[in-house]
């Protein structure tokens, strides 16, 4: 067989057969830097059995779970994305297409791990229920296009015993996803692994407090990291960690944080380090079938021109404060990956969003920490040394707390009964909002400090508000019950005497 080009086409072509059968058109063009390739396999929709209708589909998805050969899930797309490279696939009536490209010199290694796929393909089980999901998933999407719905008109409207006629996208329903869940019995045999990134922090301490005392939680492993278990910012220590611990669900509040003075001076950092780490944690989520993620985010990521109350559909309106710029496009990226890897893999990942949290492990450190643990520190020492107690900026900016083991509790929730991939604010109420100024009495107060308050008002003050609405919560939850102010700063300055050779400072 001869392939007849056009003059005006420089490239060469030849076709052939190969003794398996498979024909093989090449194509040469020695001026190009990238190169691809093909495969056509001659399966599509129409082959789909009644019952499991999208079935090529949700096999067009499976197929790039690893091989034998290069087992790891990633192997093939990784080695792409490393030299400039992608892939994709489609399936149609009668065929399903497979293809990539990569720069030039890494062809052979991106066609030994492609040809793999159809050598020996492992098909993963663990991956079964998440490209379920992804194709659901795209089913959804679909039909909110006008061009895939007039399409269905016209399949509804064929022949009832021509293959035409039927579903080919395939669904959780059409793929028999219910008769694939494990049953109660079997489940129970199973237990999840949650396991918290930044365990060892605020927050982390407060759901390890939170989760000794619940029920529900004996019959799961908890797993707490601390950065002694791995530096998340680091893709293969990370890999690691999801290796030992194979966790089911996770609960992401790592991160690169700070103060609003250390976050002024460190705003590359705080981006780079912020971007690694979330994207390593979900990418891993994603290849090791994790089935819930919930990343922590914060209310200082909002626009800093907005109206107020702000609430979880504005977080995109404008650009952020220019004080935390780098840590809050960082943190901005997560939901949009959130919904990225819904759309594309039917992944199960949210985020929630606290006001400012405080409370008993937090960073009392007063340069780079935040404003309550950093004013507790402050207030400590001046009562100590019989000296002022000094606040930087005017005090009138106002703020919501929330009570680290509110936070918690509520973490928890969302892991266990949220199910939206959009975000949700977990706060106090706008009418408990407090000014810095009346924070600062109360840790005095609460410290036993009859010093004099002092305002050094040549510090900057920040934001002046960013009231948070909990409207979305209160429809979820409209009679939990917050610890009032007062009462968690007396508990964490106690704590902090307590603990203070031990605190984090």
């Amino acid at each position: 067989m001869q392939v007849r080009a056009p003059p005006s086409d420089p490239r060469s072509y030849k076709v052939l057969q190969l003794e398996n059968g498979l024909q093989v058109l090449l194509a040469s063009d020695p001026t190009a830097s990238t190169s691809a390739a093909a495969l056509t396999v001659r399966c599509g929709t129409f082959q789909d059995p009644k019952d499991t209708l999208g079935l090529a589909h949700f096999h067009e998805h499976m197929l790039f779970l690893g091989t034998e050969k290069f087992p790891k899930e990633d192997e093939y797309s990784k080695y792409l994305s490393e030299n400039g490279g992608d892939s994709n696939a489609f399936t149609m009536a009668e065929f399903t297409t497979y293809y990539f490209k990569v720069s030039s010199p890494h062809l052979g290694g991106a066609l030994e791990r492609f040809a793999e796929f159809f050598i020996s393909p492992t098909f993963d089980p663990s991956g079964i229920e998440r490209e379920m999901k992804a194709v659901d998933s795209e089913s959804t999407n679909y039909s909110t296009e006008d061009g895939w719905r007039l399409l269905q008109v016209l399949k509804a409207t064929s022949a009832d015993q021509h293959p035409f006629n039927r579903f080919e996208v395939g669904n959780l329903t059409t793929l028999g996803a219910d008769a694939r869940r494990p049953k109660p019995a079997a489940m129970a045999e199973k237990r999840s692994v949650i396991m918290v990134t930044g365990g060892t922090g605020l927050v982390g301490k407060a759901i390890q407090k939170v989760v000794e005392q619940d029920e529900e939680a004996k019959g799961e492993i908890w797993v707490f990291l601390s950065s002694k278990d791995g530096d998340l910012v680091d893709r293969k220590a990370t890999e690691a960690i999801f290796e030992k611990h194979k966790p089911t669900h996770i609960i992401h509040l790592a991160a690169r944080v700070g103060g609003l003075f250390h976050n002024m001076a460190k705003k590359v950092e705080f981006f780079r380090e912020n971007m690694l780490m979330n994207d390593n944690i979900m990418e891993c989520c994603r290849i090791y079938g994790v089935k819930k993620l919930v990343s922590c985010l914060s209310t200082c990521i909002f626009p800093d021109k907005t109206t107020y109350p702000i609430d979880e559909t504005m977080l995109h309106d404008g650009p952020p404060h220019g004080s935390n710029l780098g840590y809050s496009i960082a943190k901005r990226m997560v939901d949009c990956m959130n919904h990225c890897y819904n759309e594309e893999y039917g992944c199960q990942f949210t985020s929630l969003i606290p006001t400012n949290v405080y409370g008993p492990h937090d960073n009392f450190n007063i340069e780079n920490g935040h404003v309550i643990p950093g004013l507790i520190h402050k207030c400590y020492l001046a009562k100590q040394r019989g000296e002022d107690m000094v606040l930087w900026g005017s005090g009138k900016p106002m703020r919501q707390f929330i009570f680290s083991e509110d936070l918690a509790r509520l973490t928890v929730w969302v892991l266990r009964e949220y199910k939206e991939i959009a975000p949700i604010i977990l706060s106090v109420g706008e009418e408990d909002e407090v000014s810095i100024s009346d924070v600062a009495q109360m840790i005095c107060k609460a410290s036993g400090f009859e010093g004099k308050l002092v305002y050094d008002t040549a510090k900057a003050d920040g934001q002046f508000k960013k009231t948070a609405s909990n409207q979305k919560l209160r429809r979820y939850l409209p009679d939990y019950k917050f610890k009032p102010i007062a009462e968690g700063i007396q508990e964490s300055v106690e704590w902090f005497a307590a603990n203070y050779e031990a605190a984090r400072k």
